[in-house]
């Protein structure tokens, strides 16, 4: 989530895998989820600085309804391309 605190943990988490402490894990890429339809410009580019340590940066759009329904009817292309992106790069 391109929250505050959602981005911490991510700056926490590629940190930890730089350092090699998940072993022969593949990190495809992250993926972060809007918290709001128009997310401030500060966690926007909280989200593309912090994501640039990790191989693939998807950010997705705010789905009114995701955290509590967790399974909105369409989503938005966003998810789409990432899911191409993951299987081409499984793939290869």
């Amino acid at each position: 989530m391109c929250t505050g605190r959602g981005l911490e943990a991510l700056r926490a988490l590629l940190a930890d895998w730089n350092a090699g402490l998940f072993g022969q894990t593949i990190l495809m890429g992250v993926a972060v989820t809007m918290p709001l339809p128009k997310t401030p410009r500060e966690l926007r580019k909280g989200a593309l600085l912090v994501g640039s340590a990790a191989p693939a940066l998807w950010r997705l759009p705010f789905i009114r309804g995701l955290d509590l329904d967790g399974f909105p009817e369409a989503y938005p292309r966003a998810y789409a391309r990432m899911l191409a992106d993951l299987e081409a790069g499984g793939k290869a």
